[in-house]
């Protein structure tokens, strides 16, 4: 399992969340983060995005160093991503920019 998320400080959303959520189904999670952000319940202070660059990176060498299965893809492509998928992770970053 692979989680491409923003990193929550409070650990109630984002990558933390996904982590504590494959943890109780025994899952081990490979992460992709995509944003920082300070943010407490019902506060959010800042948000740093992570250059799209590097957010696909990650998502590249997970997918070259663990097997992460993920469906949907053709069988030409490794895993189900195709270059297209990955032009779209680096460019979604931190989607809900509004605070």
């Amino acid at each position: 399992m692979m989680t491409i998320a923003g990193s929550d400080c409070s650990a109630g959303a984002g990558l933390q969340a996904d982590l504590k959520a494959a943890h109780a189904m025994g899952a081990f999670a490979l992460t992709a983060v995509t944003c920082v952000v300070s943010e407490a319940p019902g506060t959010v202070r800042g948000m740093q995005e992570v250059d799209p660059a590097l957010v696909a990176d990650q998502v590249r060498i997970n997918l070259e160093h663990f097997p992460v299965a993920l469906g949907g893809g053709r069988k030409d492509e490794p895993y189900g991503w195709s270059q297209d998928t990955l032009e779209i992770v680096s460019l979604s970053t931190c989607p809900n920019k509004h605070f």
